[in-house]
């Protein structure tokens, strides 16, 4: 029952059922390229649902997730540790980090967030300052 602002709990999907996670739809899938090189494949996010979702509630994790638009990110609820990259308009890393979760990460001047499992942007050599792409509608 709704009373003024105040709703019951069995009224919130998301509390009624803890387990439950909204998919967000189908998510695309693309080549992720880091300073010219191929690395990996890639999911885009760029629904509501799916940006909402993230790596959360997804095993095995993805080889990389591409979130836009996106200004920041947490890792409250997640269950692994993760690489996040945050993209500037020209698709530029302008801050790097390997999060655990419970974690939250922002930066002035992001537009996009790249995550990807712990480990693998050391072993693409992504860091700050890195060139990052992907075709996305067929166009990189």
């Amino acid at each position: 029952m709704v009373a003024g602002n105040r709703r019951e709990a069995s009224e919130w999907p998301l509390i009624k059922n803890r387990r439950t996670v909204p998919s967000g739809g189908q998510v695309r899938s693309t080549e992720l390229v880091v300073d010219g090189t191929p690395v990996s494949s890639l999911l885009l996010a760029e629904r509501f649902g799916q940006r909402l979702r993230g790596m959360l509630a997804r095993k095995p994790l993805p080889p990389a997730m591409l979130i836009s638009p996106c200004s920041s990110v947490h890792t409250w609820w997640m269950s692994a540790t993760i690489d996040v990259a945050l993209l500037n308009s020209d698709r530029k890393a302008i801050a790097v980090r390997t999060m655990k979760p419970w974690g939250f990460f922002g930066a002035r001047g992001t537009t996009t967030v790249l995550e990807a499992p712990a480990g693998s942007f050391e072993r693409w050599g992504l860091d700050v300052g890195s060139a990052i792409s992907w075709a996305a509608n067929g166009h990189q």
